[in-house]
Parts: structure tokens; sequence; C-alpha cells
């Protein structure tokens, strides 16, 4: 063993038998790792907070919107029993027929549009006054209606009526694009492109409706091949025991709920969140915005049929200013943790370096031997032992700090002239030190003693200083203090010789 290898030895025996080093990585990793999930949580606590906000937010929307239709429904029932009551306001319309389609109306044709009516009504039955004055009160309905309102904008809105003989779209619609197509015998009221034969609406209830929201089911949009949910509220008679006149209607499609998620910011801020609406009964999803994640949901009913359901995406959510801040901090505290493990090591280090030093020669101290003892470390070589000749007198005569100058001296001359690879030094305690030659004779160690005596023997010439030293072989598996003992008498026969 040579003194490097003995050096990792005692490091390794001291800090109750542990890998000082090993336990110090550890700590710090557990640390971390506790901070890390800590972190984890709370910003994942952040994330489910977002998308319950957004899941609300985004409930309370649509449910607005619902409700608003609801209230429209209503507007345009009491416009319309006003305007059967004011008998002053005429309604005088040029009513068109379609040879081709078999269907009356008014702005049936894109070039020849009736400007009397604001949308397009549709009727397989020449029109009566009341149809003309329902499809009024729908008019006047819109121009109450807020402009700007989200809803106004919806492009698919349309009143069928209750016998599935007429229908009117609130905005104009040239025939050549859709045709309106009853079918009492399956209760269907549709309108269709007749180049494709396409349906676009769903069945409407012919019974009287209850003043609840009814909503379809989601289905596939024939046209754009998007899901749609389509909205439906009755209109009353007011004059007549609230007998059902038709259905107002309007479709939700993809457009429309991105429309209202981006209105409320919900996408714009946070582009993580996956939004979708849940058909209860049909177990379907309709998609908004995002994409399928199987991270948590946080949902939030809009009625007895859907509810909105917010998913997370983690990893676009750490792409996100949020999630950047949340990994900035999660660096800090990596490197925060890494420079309390550089200093808690370099503490340690050095600390362990005093534990096995000298303080005064820079030698080894007991430590080692100790150590060394312990281990049966002992590899085949040379060992000296060395005691300064006549220190006591040094000491009282020329005081300690000379002393203790010499003893520097001494360490200083031995560290110079051995292999610090592969032999070690030792401070035994006072004047004695020991020196163990590794794979060394005990000519080779006496030449070195040798030198070392003479590089001492220079320390002051005003003062001598010399030393008497013991050599004896270390053999194989021989005890350690079996060699000290040996080189020790060794080493007092020297010094009488000397004296």
């Amino acid at each position: 063993m040579n003194a490097i290898e003995s050096e990792q030895m005692i490091s390794e025996s001291r800090f109750s038998r542990l890998d000082s080093k090993i336990f110090v990585i550890a700590v710090t990793l557990t640390g971390f790792l506790l901070v890390t999930a800590m972190l984890g949580f709370f910003s994942y606590q952040r994330q489910l907070s977002i998308a319950e906000s957004a899941a609300n937010e985004l409930a309370r929307a649509i449910e607005s919107d619902l409700h608003h239709n609801e209230n429209f429904a209503d507007a345009v029932s009491v416009l319309y029993m006003r305007l059967k009551r004011d008998q002053t306001r005429g309604t005088h319309l040029q009513q068109e027929y379609d040879r081709e389609h078999h269907i009356y109306g008014v702005n049936l044709y894109e070039n020849q549009p009736n400007s009397a009516l604001r949308g397009t009504l549709q009727s397989v039955r020449p029109l009566t006054k009341e149809k003309l004055q329902l499809a009024q009160a729908i008019d006047m309905a819109t121009e109450i209606e807020s402009k700007d309102s989200r809803y106004s904008k919806m492009e698919r809105r349309y009143f069928f009526s209750r016998d599935n003989y007429f229908m009117y779209i609130a905005n104009k619609m040239p025939l050549s694009q859709f045709v309106f197509q009853p079918d009492s015998s399956k209760n269907y009221g549709i309108f269709t492109m007749p180049q494709y034969g396409v349906w676009l609406n769903q069945k409407l209830r012919t019974e009287p409706a209850a003043r609840s929201v009814e909503v379809s089911p989601v289905y596939i949009d024939s046209i754009s091949g998007s899901p749609v949910i389509t909205v439906q509220h009755a209109v009353l008679d007011q004059n007549r025991d609230d007998i059902v006149l038709g259905w107002l209607c309007f479709d939700y499609q993809q457009s429309e709920l991105q429309e209202i998620v981006h209105s409320l910011g919900i996408h714009k801020k946070n582009r993580f969140l996956n939004v979708f609406l849940l058909d209860k009964q049909t177990n379907t999803e309709f998609r908004i915005v995002g994409e399928s994640s199987d991270g948590k949901e946080m949902r939030s009913s809009i009625n007895e049929r859907y509810e909105v359901i917010v998913s997370i995406s983690p990893l676009r959510y750490y792409l996100t200013q949020s999630g950047r801040t949340d990994l900035i901090i999660l660096a800090l505290i990596m490197l925060c943790f890494i420079a309390i493990y550089l200093i808690y090591s370099s503490t340690a280090r050095v600390a362990r370096e005093r534990a096995l030093r000298d303080p005064l020669t820079g030698l080894y101290n007991r430590s080692l031997l100790q150590n060394l003892e312990k281990q049966k470390a002992i590899t085949p070589g040379a060992l000296v032992m060395i005691d300064c000749d006549e220190f006591k007198f040094i000491n009282d005569t020329h005081g300690h700090p000379v002393g203790d100058s010499a003893l520097r001296h001494i360490g200083q001359s031995i560290i110079a002239r051995i292999n610090r690879e592969t032999d070690y030094a030792i401070r035994m305690g006072g004047d004695e030190f020991l020196i163990v030659f590794e794979n060394a004779s005990v000519s080779q160690a006496q030449a070195c003693m040798q030198r070392i005596e003479h590089d001492i023997s220079q320390f002051s010439a005003e003062m001598k200083l010399s030393i008497s030293y013991g050599v004896t072989e270390i053999a194989r598996d021989m005890p350690m203090n079996e060699a000290i003992a040996h080189a020790d008498s060794l080493m007092y026969n020297a010094k009488r010789g000397a004296s």
C-alpha cells in the first residue's frame, strides 16, 4: 500500500465508518428530490387551478348562450303577440314560388332578393299573414339584440314551425344553396343542399315542449365534417294557452365553441389546456381545442346532458411562461444544492486532511499508523524510527519557537527525500518520527536516511541539530507493532552509541 491509498483508507474509516462523499451526495440528492417533489406538487396544483377555472368559466359562458337563446325565443313570442294585436301594421310581402323545388317563400333567389325580411323564409304551402308576422318577430328580436354579442354572430340560427311546413333562416340563404324539405311522416324538418341531398339539422320534437333547454346529441355535420350540437327552444303563442308555434334553433359548431374559448382568453393564455364537451348520455366527446390527454381532468356541468372537460398537457405547460418560471426555479434550486454539496465536500476534505496531518511538520500523525495496524495493511519494505538528539536541551537553551522550527526542518528534510508516491512519514509525537519505505530494502532505506541526516544537519551554523535512527526490515505478514518495536530498539542503541 502506498501513501495515497493509505490516506484514502483513513478518510474512509473516519466519519462513523461511512464514505463521507457518498453520504454527502446521498443527503444532497435526497434534499434536492424532496424540494423538486414539493415544487412539482405546487406546480401541478397551479395547473389544476387554471384548468378548473377554465372549465367553470367556459361552462358559464355556454350556459349564458343557452339562456340567451331561451330569452330570444321568449322575446319572439312576445313580439309575435304584439304584431298580431297591432292591426295597423299590415304585412304586404311579395312571396316567391320556385317551380323546380315547389317551395314558396321570401328571398328565395340570390339574383332577385326581396328585402322585406332580413332572412330567408321557405314554405311548402303559400305564406300566410301569421307566418310572415312570426318571421318579422324574429327580425325584430334580432334588431333588439346587441350587434356586438358573440351570440348575434352565430351563422346557424333558424326557426322550424311546429307542423314542419315552413322554416325561417335568420340570415339570407339563396335557394340554390339550401332547400327546405319537410317530412311529416318522420317528424323531420330539414334543409338540404340540393346537389348533395345532405341533411343539415337534427330531428325536432313535434309534441308541446317544456320551457327547458333542449340539446341534441353530438352529431357530425355533413357539410363541414365537424361535430355539431343543436340547441332549440320553443316559441309559444301567448294568446293560445302557450301552444308551441315552433322551435328556434342554433347549431354549436366547433368554430363557435372555439370562438368562446378564445374570447375568454382560455387557450391564448394557457395553451397547455385541452378543452372538450362531453355528452354524458352517449359518452361522446366534442373536441374544442387541444388533444386528448391522459392527465388529470377538471369538469364543470352545463346541464343534465353536457359538461365541460379541461385536461392538462404538462409538456406544453412547461413551454409556457408559467412553466418556464417553474423550470427556472427548479434550475436555481439545483444550482443551490450543487453549491451546497461542493462547499460541504470541500469543507469535509479540509477537515479530513487536518485530522490526518500534523499541523507543525506537515507529516502524517499517528492516526495513519493506528489504521494501518487495524487494517493490517503493511506491505514488505523497510521501517525507520527517528529521534532528535538533545531536543530537550534545544528547547531549554534556545526556546520552544526554535524547537518548533527544528521539528519543521526535520519534517521538510524527510519529505524532500522520500518517494511520496510509495513512502510515507509519520510524526509519532514530540521529537520522534517514523518512515515506511514500501518495496525497499534495508540498505536502500539506510542510503536515503544518510541523505536525510545530512539535510537535517544543515539547520543552523550556530546550533547543532542531529538525529538517531534505527532501520529494520518489514517482512510479509509482519505485525506493525513488532516492526516498530524492533526499529525503536535499534534507534535507542544508535542513540546510546552516539553519546
